[in-house]
């Protein structure tokens, strides 16, 4: 299916990872996935020069403790030079959410169908990058700033409307 060409990337997320790499800041892939299938899905949805834009790409056969462990981020930020408080994680789902919280890292949560009513601790909890429902599209120079004075959440926005 991811193979098809018919799966387009989550909204935003080329536009992030350029935004980032313009600004200076470091860029992973942290997946708890196989490094096979995340390959697979990476080259597919946002093609082979997404590896150009990476400072770092691992996968959970790179860790011996899966998501929600924060191995991935701990080992992530140690090979990056990051301290803890220099990362934000962007996350899709519950565990990848706890795996950032026990790891000290600020995160931002862009959600899927599947995830949108988990009880997320983070940031910024938004349906997608671009914006919508009241909400502006989210820029890196967001994440630089940091939280927003009231956190924005696309799901609360969505049912205030």
């Amino acid at each position: 299916f991811i193979g098809s060409g018919e799966v387009d990337p989550r909204p935003g997320v080329l536009r992030m990872f350029r935004e980032a790499k313009e600004a200076g800041l470091k860029v992973a892939v942290c997946s708890a996935s196989n490094k096979e299938s995340v390959i697979h899905v990476l080259t597919n949805l946002l093609g082979e020069e997404i590896f150009e834009f990476l400072d770092l790409f691992m996968a959970g056969d790179d860790v011996a403790n899966k998501k929600p462990d924060p191995e991935i981020y701990n080992t992530a930020a140690e090979r990056l030079g990051l301290t803890k408080d220099e990362c934000i994680i962007v996350e899709d789902s519950g565990v990848g959410n706890m795996a950032a919280v026990r790891a000290g890292m600020r995160c931002a949560i862009t959600y899927t169908d599947s995830t949108e009513d988990y009880d997320f601790q983070a940031e910024r909890i938004v349906s997608n990058f671009e914006g919508g429902n009241g909400l502006p599209a989210t820029t890196i120079q967001d994440f630089v700033d940091g939280p927003p004075a009231e956190v924005g959440d696309d799901r609360k926005a969505t049912v205030a409307a």
